[in-house]
């Protein structure tokens, strides 16, 4: 956008803040709640299945947002790298620290392969890190097909095309015979669930409302029954129409804060979450432990992202003619 452009909008963006309401990107407040409903289904303080397959579409959704329009085919591979870097690294650190110290997790988890090595049914831990392993092999998956420059343009000449085919893929690899005996772990596969993925990244090329409508028709019908679990699958469903049908959101001022923190440090909260809150469960009542544990998360994303703008002021300051920038945050 022009300068011009920005100016007006941050001196809009301050009337608006000074209002009681605030307007949330729609993503953030997707990961918010996709996070939230994750921890609390995990501690079984409530249940409500379906916030990762939410933030696996929001993963697409900001993917096609921000990565795909980079038009250099090295710039996009670098910050794609960054972006998986920023998940996937912190998620290995801590599953070695798992294995080494405590002889939790497995090799599969520390390879992030776990959901094509691991045992039947969530076992033991190894189950964990599925959304970090299904998020790494498609993203890696998106970036490598799109450096090549026939892909590039068939994706600019059809760019609506593109995602609705791979939703068609999504739910023929759902089917029986792509099951690998495991019917339970379909749902954490990388291949049964690449149609969350593909839908979220459809819902962002629906730019008109005749898309958006059958962009709506699609998203029900691709998600019916697709766990045989009617709760998932509306909840599901639901956050992919909101997303689709609003970009934002209005939100008290405060509540608004809040969603952006917990969205900031989602992934976080999804590392640590499974060590944390079975030590808190029997220490405190279910409600403080479960604030506690997000929390937890929240504190560890901070000190990390605190550091790394420590460092990076660093590294500018020493080499100012190189510009920085940010990996994307498409978790």
């Amino acid at each position: 956008l022009p300068v011009g452009d920005l100016e007006t909008r941050a001196e809009a963006g301050g009337t608006r803040r000074r209002r009681l309401v605030q307007w949330t990107d729609t993503t953030a407040v997707l990961r918010a709640v996709g996070i939230c409903a994750v921890v609390l289904t995990h501690m079984r303080w409530a249940y409500f299945p379906g916030g990762a397959h939410i933030m696996l579409a929001v993963v697409a959704y900001n993917m096609s947002r921000f990565l795909l329009p980079v038009e250099r085919t090295r710039d996009r591979l670098r910050l794609g790298v960054r972006t998986l870097a920023r998940v996937a690294v912190p998620t290995v650190l801590w599953v070695a620290v798992g294995v080494t110290a405590f002889g939790a997790y497995s090799t599969g988890t520390l390879l992030l392969v776990n959901n094509y090595v691991g045992p039947p049914g969530h076992r033991d831990d190894h189950w964990h890190f599925w959304f970090v392993e299904v998020f790494v092999h498609l993203v890696t998956l998106v970036l490598l097909v799109y450096a090549i420059p026939a892909v590039r343009r068939i994706d600019r000449r059809w760019p609506y095309v593109v995602p609705l085919a791979l939703v068609g893929v999504g739910v023929v690899l759902r089917m029986e015979w792509a099951q690998m005996h495991d019917w339970y772990n379909l749902r954490f596969r990388t291949h049964g669930v690449v149609l969350f993925f593909a839908l979220g990244w459809l819902v962002h090329r629906s730019t008109s409302v005749r898309l958006r409508l059958v962009t709506s028709v699609v998203v029900v019908a691709a998600v019916a029954d697709t766990f045989h679990l009617p709760q998932r699958e509306i909840f599901i469903a639901a956050g992919l129409l909101v997303l689709l049908w609003w970009r934002e959101l209005p939100l008290p001022r405060p509540l608004g804060l809040v969603v952006a923190v917990v969205a900031s440090a989602s992934m976080w909260i999804l590392i640590t979450h499974f060590t944390v809150y079975p030590w808190l469960m029997e220490r405190l009542p279910i409600g403080v432990a479960y604030v506690a544990t997000l929390g937890t998360g929240i504190a560890a994303w901070w000190v990390v992202d605190r550091a790394s703008r420590l460092v990076t002021g660093r590294l500018t300051a020493r080499r100012p003619e190189r510009l920085l920038v940010p990996g994307l945050s498409v978790a």
